[in-house]
């Protein structure tokens, strides 16, 4: 090694798994990075570990903010692939859930209704304007 390279070690005692040595704790290197210092990388430490390795599969939507919510199709059709939730259809006896929403296309303008529910679906919908 030339004088003034750096080349991190990486701690392989078992309470840090995987993290750069003289780092905070919660610093971990990817896949790249291992093979790129050398380090043998095996099946298991491709393994993501926490909440970003679970894939949520469904949009986290709450019916009490759907109004003016803006959200994108996943595969578009007529052009439209920006829609904004212009109405939220109360239901007719107090207390029971919201059923239905009207979406409103933004490039065409045209309006639908739809079970509020169907912008869960991540394969279909994604929240915001993509």
């Amino acid at each position: 090694m030339h004088p003034g390279t750096f080349k991190p070690s990486v701690a392989t005692d078992s309470n840090s798994s995987d993290r750069i040595a003289g780092a905070p704790r919660d610093t971990h290197i990817d896949r790249d990075a291992k093979s790129a210092l050398g380090i043998s990388v095996g099946a298991d430490s491709s393994a993501a570990v926490g909440p970003a390795a679970s894939i949520n599969h469904t949009n986290r939507v709450s019916p009490k903010k759907l109004l003016l919510s803006k959200w994108t199709a996943v595969h578009p059709e007529r052009k439209e692939k920006h829609f904004l939730v212009t109405k939220v259809f109360e239901p007719e006896i107090v207390g029971q859930a919201i059923v239905e929403i009207e979406l409103e296309a933004a490039m065409t303008g045209r309006k639908f209704c739809m079970p509020w529910r169907e912008l869960k679906n991540r394969e279909h919908w994604r929240q915001g304007w993509l």
